[in-house]
């Protein structure tokens, strides 16, 4: 597995599918206005429940990106030097957590894929 590259994209691909990851499905955005905590509860667990990005939206809370009104979501908190910064989390993020239950290690899981992906397409430019 660790010389295979290809195994071992295969085998996390595999495992978020068998988790439920959803193809196209944002992860996560970052609560860019508004203030959530006034209105939502901070997930524990991070599993989607009922609330959706509309719901948030609707009580003037902005992300970015923008995320589907219909999309259920959690709300995450990460306490920052400044102060804690507020994310909603779609089910693809929660499935990130079913391998390693830290939101921090699945925050940073998205930011390193977001970085590749960048990098990714700044080469192909």
């Amino acid at each position: 597995l660790w010389n295979d590259l290809e195994d071992i994209i295969g085998s996390v691909a595999n495992y978020f599918h068998r988790h439920g990851w959803k193809d196209g499905e944002p992860v996560t955005a970052r609560v860019t206005a508004g203030s959530p905590p006034d209105h939502f509860t901070v997930s524990d667990n991070l599993k989607p429940a009922t609330d959706t990005a509309g719901d948030f939206a609707a009580k003037g809370v902005t992300t970015k990106p923008a995320l589907p009104a219909d999309l259920k979501v959690a709300l995450l908190e990460l306490e920052q030097v400044k102060g804690p910064e507020y994310w909603l989390t779609g089910n693809n993020f929660y499935v990130i957590t079913r391998y390693n239950r830290s939101p921090l290690y699945a925050m940073a899981v998205y930011q390193l894929s977001e970085a590749i992906r960048d990098a990714y397409e700044k080469d192909r430019d």
